[in-house]
């Protein structure tokens, strides 16, 4: 009898078991009416924005070619700081947890970045991956600078020349371009753009899952039309700074849910 009794007992509890198990099978086809099975947590590395790059083209002399000047303006730590949250709004919005958020202002990782990488396995400093690691993350999103040419597109056409690399102005005073709201032609423009590699990393292995190239600008036509403004004044250091992180923000909401599955 007393065999038989736990015999029984095992049998509602198997039975319960299954019912459990049920209905978990079932959560899923709710559309998240039901607890979902917790995503992978997600660290964040933003090692592209201690400077700006400022290139003016300016009309040649005694040539039909002209190429770009460049200057490197400091900007701390501000460009990865403000790519980390915009990356973190990214992530809330995909239902992922708190991530791990990482930068450096050290100027040395900040160079020769494509060490970082060989073929398809990451090679990032150590103190990061255990950073991430410790706080739970098995997956990091690495943001870091990628180089191309410097090509905007307008209207009708691609305009720029040159070579770009991360985060920054093209400030052109050759150019001249139709603005076709007042249907006025002006001359030059003022370029912000992000060329940025982005690599989603598997923290166990740290092989590339998958990666994506940013190349983001927004252009700011010169305010009047008689060339009487340089176009670097189109925008206030505050507006400057807003345009460069609008322009991080907008790509990474676009390539974040394709490089994470959503």
């Amino acid at each position: 009898m007393t065999i038989g009794t736990v015999h029984t007992r095992r049998r509602r509890v198997l039975r319960a078991g299954l019912r459990l198990a049920a209905l978990a099978t079932l959560a899923g086809g709710f559309g998240g009416a039901f607890a979902q099975p917790a995503r992978p947590k997600v660290a964040v590395l933003s090692l592209f924005g201690i400077d700006a790059q400022v290139l003016t083209r300016k009309p040649a002399i005694g040539t039909n070619l002209s190429r770009p000047e460049t200057q490197i303006v400091p900007m701390g730590n501000v460009l990865d700081l403000r790519a980390l949250k915009a990356a973190e709004r990214v992530l809330a919005g995909l239902q992922r947890a708190d991530p791990v958020l990482l930068t450096s202002t050290s100027p040395s990782l900040h160079r020769d970045q494509d060490r970082y990488y060989d073929g398809a396995v990451a090679k990032l400093p150590e103190a990061f991956v255990k950073a991430a690691r410790e706080d739970g993350a098995v997956q990091m999103v690495v943001l870091t600078r990628h180089r191309g040419a410097a090509q905007f597109r307008v209207r009708d056409a691609w305009i720029g020349s040159g070579t770009i690399e991360g985060a920054g102005f093209y400030i052109d005073l050759v150019e001249r371009l139709k603005d076709w709201q007042g249907m006025e032609t002006r001359s030059g423009y003022l370029a912000g753009f992000a060329w940025l590699r982005v690599a989603l990393v598997d923290l166990a292995t740290l092989r590339v899952v998958a990666e994506r190239r940013i190349q983001g600008s927004r252009i700011v036509l010169q305010a009047t039309g008689d060339g009487s403004l340089d176009p670097w004044g189109a925008l206030n250091a505050d507006d400057k700074l807003a345009m460069l992180e609008g322009i991080v923000a907008d790509e990474l909401a676009r390539v974040l849910p394709e490089l994470l599955g959503r």
